[in-house]
């Protein structure tokens, strides 16, 4: 490590990326993690640096940009999160239909517990190791 892990930095929540890339492009903030689709072309166009992928791999689009265990941060790399969205008004059996097929995959593969298991102990591991705590 090169002593980056020493920072001092403040979580600001914003409701979505967008405000959150306003406030960096302003100069309210310093720093931010953001989905790589939502950046793209602020980085392309030259208005904000991209410093690390927090995925497992490259992207395409920030093939010039390493990974954070490129870096060597493996234990802060993640691939991130993603769900399964209907547009709104969907019929409600429609949802319900889904989310009963979901659930049945996730039990039926131990899918969700082994996920769950997994994420929480990889967490759990570095807030321990980097002496996370909440304010």
């Amino acid at each position: 490590m090169n002593g980056v892990e020493k920072i001092d930095m403040t979580h600001v929540a914003y409701k979505g990326s967008a405000p959150a890339l306003n406030d960096l492009l302003g100069g309210q903030v310093h720093a931010l993690f953001v989905d790589p689709a939502s950046a793209v072309g602020y980085v392309k166009a030259g208005r904000l640096r991209a410093l690390a992928i927090t995925g497992s791999h490259r992207w395409k689009a920030y093939a010039d940009v390493p990974t954070l265990g490129e870096l060597g941060y493996k234990d802060l790399a993640s691939d991130g999160w993603w769900g399964i969205l209907v547009k709104k008004g969907t019929p409600p059996e429609i949802v319900d239909r889904l989310a009963a097929e979901l659930r049945k995959i996730a039990q039926a593969t131990e899918f969700g517990e082994k996920l769950e298991s997994s994420d929480m102990a990889r967490w759990k591991r570095v807030v321990e190791e980097r002496n996370i705590s909440l304010e």
